[in-house]
């Protein structure tokens, strides 16, 4: 099978498979730039990753001539890779949140690589195109000297702008009593944040330590619903893989408590904790990496 026969065989299943929202040829082929060792990277935008790694008999039936199928996990993504003969394929089980806007540095860099869509059942895959040619990107980076009056005045706008039903103005209050730029200065120096930049101004940060314990994650209220929580905390998961760390634990407040449930945690206790003279409830989770 040559490569324009895979690529109407890919086609026709496409879109025949309303679960595949999206189809895209990224990198060399895509720039009409491959050579003989080039593979064929395909880019499949689904809400059903999981379904289609855990049970590959879809795959097989799809090319009855692929050989060595290897699973590999890329944070979110699942990619396989087989092949046809002397065509090397790897596709790219990729979740929907991928195409989100604004645009994550590394899915920008996917995109800057090449990208020819085949299938695009919301416009999600050319919103995506557009944003990165337009610049809607998220920068995100270690923290840096002079980040601590932003990040201090982040951590205060994001506790005192949670409902008052989840915690009360006096919790916010203790939680967080006043801009402390100097405190902010010296807590960084240690922790190292890893901070999210949009449209040129600080907009989240988060912290791990050496044991995979993520403590303090802050998103600011106007950049909230963007996408940036998920950015920051997919910088973690892979920087905790890239040190072999085998968990992530988090002290997750009631508000975030349903953004980690959403990515695996499962909690261990319920906490009641003394800040200030004044008690806040929280939760200890874990998920295994």
């Amino acid at each position: 099978m040559n490569y324009l026969e895979f690529l109407a065989v890919l086609d026709q299943w496409a879109h025949a498979n309303p679960d595949i929202r999206g189809v895209a040829i990224v990198g060399s082929y895509a720039r009409q730039a491959q050579h003989a060792d080039s593979d064929v990277d395909v880019t499949l935008l689904t809400g059903a990753v999981e379904r289609y790694a855990e049970d590959t008999q879809w795959l097989k039936t799809l090319f009855p001539d692929a050989t060595n199928l290897r699973v590999e996990h890329w944070g979110p993504v699942i990619a396989l890779r087989f092949w046809l003969l002397d065509l090397e394929i790897e596709f790219n089980l990729t979740p929907l949140h991928w195409s989100n806007v604004p645009v994550d540095p590394g899915t920008a860099n996917v995109v800057n690589g090449g990208l020819t869509i085949v299938k695009d059942t919301d416009g999600a895959l050319q919103r995506l195109v557009d944003a990165v040619a337009d610049g809607d990107v998220v920068n995100i980076r270690t923290h840096q000297s002079g980040d601590e009056k932003a990040i201090a005045e982040l951590f205060h706008r994001a506790v005192h702008a949670i409902p008052d039903s989840v915690y009360s103005a006096a919790q916010k209050q203790a939680w967080s009593a006043e801009i402390d730029v100097e405190r902010w200065r010296q807590r960084i120096a240690q922790s190292r944040p890893f901070v999210a930049e949009y449209q040129d101004r600080l907009v989240g940060f988060i912290e791990l330590d050496t044991t995979g314990h993520i403590d303090c994650f802050y998103v600011d209220p106007k950049a909230q619903q963007l996408g940036i929580g998920g950015q920051l905390y997919q910088q973690v998961v892979n920087e905790a893989r890239g040190f072999g760390l085998t968990e992530l634990t988090v002290d997750a407040s009631l508000v975030a408590q349903p953004f980690f449930i959403r990515r695996g945690f499962q909690v261990i206790q319920e906490k009641a904790v003394d800040l200030n003279g004044v008690t806040l409830n929280n939760v200890s989770m874990r998920r295994l990496l």
